[in-house]
């Protein structure tokens, strides 16, 4: 697995001059200047490849599918490998989306400070979406009930994420409490 690791992400050592290091069986690490790259092969429990992106003085490390994310990349963000033969594949494909942007990686001064914003606006979009089906689920139970109050209560601090519909509810409790 580590040979495969050296090959296809050798252009990082002979196009970039990032230095290589061994972590452990499954851990490659890449390192130029203060950034680093870790990829890294689950091979003893979930089979899955993930590739880590750092920089020295960060305390976040960003995952592949955080970089193929602000690169708009629409590619697999999660490799499971069942079979040794899709390891040589699954490492091509990724080293090769990795090379198409590495030069911006390698360049862009604010690239970290973007990839910590881009997991802010996911993490408080999951926040929202988690909140919303709690939310949706009691108020189905309210209007099944007719207790508008608590509908009035759930909506009310969501309105610009309701759909048309709940917004209508909203409006019909509002009218029916007054």
């Amino acid at each position: 697995m580590i040979e495969t690791i050296y090959k296809e992400f050798s252009f990082l050592t002979d196009e970039y001059g990032f230095e290589r290091g061994l972590i452990d069986n499954w851990t490659v690490k890449y390192t130029l200047l203060d950034k680093s790259i870790s990829v890294i092969y689950d091979g003893s429990r979930s089979y899955e490849v993930d590739v880590l992106f750092e920089k020295e003085e960060e305390l976040n490390s960003f995952h592949l599918s955080e970089f193929f994310q602000y690169f708009n990349e629409s590619f697999l963000l999660s490799y499971m490998i069942n079979e040794t033969s899709n390891i040589e594949c699954t490492m091509h494909d990724i080293s090769k989306h990795i090379k198409s942007h590495i030069s911006e990686y390698i360049n862009d001064p604010h690239i970290f400070k973007s990839l910590a914003e881009q997991r802010k606006i996911n993490s408080d979009k999951y926040y929202i979406d988690n909140e919303l089906t709690y939310i949706r689920e009691q108020a189905t139970k309210a209007w099944k009930q007719r207790d508008y109050m608590k509908i009035v209560k759930l909506f009310s601090s969501k309105q610009q994420y309701l759909t048309s519909s709940e917004v209508k509810k909203l409006t019909y409790a509002k009218k029916m409490l007054s």
